[in-house]
């Protein structure tokens, strides 16, 4: 075996500790040296270049693990997607976007698939044949 890899979620806590590591450090730094920052949007695109990629993992993460069905773990990267930022995570909870979606599967499991299924049941009868008794 040329590389091993780690199996697919099992990065979530590990990028967990790092969200609160890497949000400690930052506020720690940042707030000490407050005269570095030119003002307070400097100060949020410092701390957005520190974190997004983190958000985006949880982000992204939330939906794959809603369209697999599993709604613990889609909860859980949500709640951490709106950890790193809460401001963020809230628009896309009030506008349309995938988080909204992912939040609604876990909210009502199988909503999207019962009413496809209602929708297709009258079309998928068969035709009645004339002139059989």
């Amino acid at each position: 075996i040329l590389f091993r890899g780690r199996p697919a979620g099992s990065f979530d806590a590990l990028n967990r500790a790092r969200a609160k590591g890497g949000r400690r450090v930052f506020l720690k730094h940042a707030l000490a040296e407050w005269r570095i920052w030119k003002g307070p949007r400097d100060f949020f695109a410092g701390y957005r270049s520190r974190l997004i990629h983190l958000f985006i993992y949880f982000h992204e993460g939330a939906k794959a693990h809603a369209a697999a069905g599993r709604y613990g773990a889609a909860l859980r990267g949500t709640l951490d997607a709106a950890y790193i930022f809460p401001a963020r995570a809230t628009l896309r909870f009030v506008f349309p976007s995938a988080l909204r979606k992912s939040l609604k599967a876990i909210v009502r499991p199988g909503g999207a698939k019962s009413q496809k299924s209602n929708s297709q049941a009258p079309n998928s009868q068969a035709p009645k044949q004339s002139g059989q008794t």
